[in-house]
């Protein structure tokens, strides 16, 4: 496993990227005001278009880094691939926390990715520190950014755009409205987002997305045919994400899952990983180092 990361390391930290980007933002919200909130959005079919900015609010999740099974009735097949279940992962709350393995006996993985994720078990249980793609500054990649909600983050609305804008790591992800999706998009850590209302409900299409990149927080594997859709949705001062991953390449069917985020007030702060990457194992994959502006 950490010879074909370091193997995908060779050429840089990924593709230029037409559609989204990933840009350090700390200044925006420093301030607490958008100055995009302002501009007037037209009505979405069927009502108007929520409110996910709702004057800065910073929303984040208590509950771990995990994606959750998705709700009872939500139709085809549930998941996550989750732990492993003869190593369950326990948080740091616990007292004794544990590292993240992945399940790669779940029915869901083709026989490629259940293999690559058994070598990653094999080299945990053996004693090698765990590669934390997040500890290590790599971009989390579509849907592994959900992620990032145990530190605030922030919705810039427009008509034309949702940004948000993840106080971890700077990062910032564009999902432009209403348009379809390129033809050929160019591959990149959190490919081409496309996005559109349907009520309350913001609804995000994500192709184009760099196979470097992981599914979640236990390393699950992904080709470049993903296809990932979340459904965004505000609900008592929750918010709601519903997920449906599709990848032909790695999973047997697609499947859902889901996360919440409570809403707060607290300010950005300014957090960049690259001055402070929270692993420092010095046999770990090292951090990646753009070959070229993008900007």
């Amino acid at each position: 496993m950490r010879l074909f990361l370091l193997r995908q390391l060779k050429n840089g930290v990924a593709p230029k990227q037409p559609r989204t980007r990933q840009i350090l933002l700390a200044p925006l919200l420093l301030i607490g005001i958008s100055p995009l909130a302002s501009t007037p959005l037209s009505a979405a079919e069927g009502g108007t278009i929520p409110d996910f900015y709702r004057n800065n609010t910073a929303w984040s999740t208590p509950r771990g880094k995990n994606l959750d099974p998705p709700p009872p009735d939500t139709p085809g097949a549930h998941g996550p691939i989750g732990d492993h279940p003869d190593y369950p992962h326990m948080g740091n709350i616990s007292g004794m926390p544990t590292p993240r393995i992945g399940d790669d006996t779940n029915p869901l993985l083709l026989p490629w990715a259940s293999e690559r994720m058994r070598q990653t078990r094999e080299e945990i249980v053996s004693g090698i520190a765990p590669f934390d793609p997040a500890a290590r500054c790599w971009l989390p990649g579509v849907p592994g950014i959900l992620s990032y909600g145990v530190a605030p983050m922030y919705f810039l609305q427009t008509p034309e755009a949702v940004t948000i804008v993840y106080e971890r790591g700077q990062l910032a992800r564009t999902i432009l409205l209403n348009q379809p999706h390129s033809e050929n998009p160019v591959l990149s850590w959190h490919g081409e987002s496309i996005g559109h209302y349907e009520g309350d409900t913001l609804v995000v299409d994500t192709i184009g997305l760099d196979d470097r990149a992981v599914i979640d927080v236990f390393n699950v594997p992904h080709t470049t045919q993903l296809h990932v859709v979340e459904r965004y949705r505000i609900v008592d001062d929750v918010l709601h994400v519903l997920l449906t991953v599709d990848d032909p390449g790695t999973f047997t069917a697609p499947w859902s899952a889901s996360k919440t985020f409570d809403a707060g007030n607290t300010t950005m702060e300014e957090v960049i990983c690259q001055e402070g990457a929270d692993n420092f194992t010095e046999d770990q994959v090292p951090i990646p180092v753009a070959t070229r502006f993008d900007f």
